[in-house]
């Protein structure tokens, strides 16, 4: 790994971020990023696929539509605002 370090802090920057992404994207436990009007901006397919939705059909949604105890989807907006 010590390779890794010899290269300019741009490239190096690029290759970490490449293995933090890849990282993330395929992380055994769910992981979301919602706005702050709930609107999910991003997940990974450990979140996703369980509920048996594809990427296309959660990323984009409101995160209220996946809690059916409206206080419990209530409580997660006001804390993201």
């Amino acid at each position: 790994m010590s390779g890794l370090y010899n290269k300019p802090p741009t490239q190096l920057i690029e290759t970490e971020w490449a293995r933090l992404v890849d990282f993330v994207d395929t992380a055994t436990i769910g992981l979301h990023w919602v706005g702050p009007e709930g609107t999910i901006l991003w997940a990974n397919s450990a979140d996703y696929e369980p509920l048996g939705y594809t990427a296309a059909e959660y990323i984009g949604r409101n995160i209220a539509d996946f809690h059916t105890d409206t206080l419990v989807a209530e409580d997660i907006l006001s804390r993201l605002k």
